[in-house]
């Protein structure tokens, strides 16, 4: 085999083991967690959505930020050629 082959079946090895991660949280992991809120308990389920939309509410700006400044650091890079 050589390099390029090889590297192909590296990234398809790859793909495969995270198609079998996404099946096996999708059946097993997914509906375990999501069977633990349940509709029939106490407003308690509520805090598993309000912590999800505190940490995406604090990651999604500071992700932008970090994007911006790549981004600016780039266009500074670009125009100095």
């Amino acid at each position: 085999m050589n390099g390029n082959q090889n590297s192909k079946l590296k990234k398809f090895i790859f793909g495969i083991l995270i198609l079998i991660l996404v099946i096996f949280l999708c059946l097993f992991i997914f509906p375990e967690v999501v069977g633990t809120w349940g509709i029939n308990k106490t407003v308690g389920w509520a805090w598993d959505f309000t912590n999800i939309v505190w940490w995406l509410g604090i990651l999604t700006p500071i992700l932008g930020l970090i994007l911006l400044f790549i981004l600016v650091r780039k266009l500074i890079k670009y125009f100095r050629r």
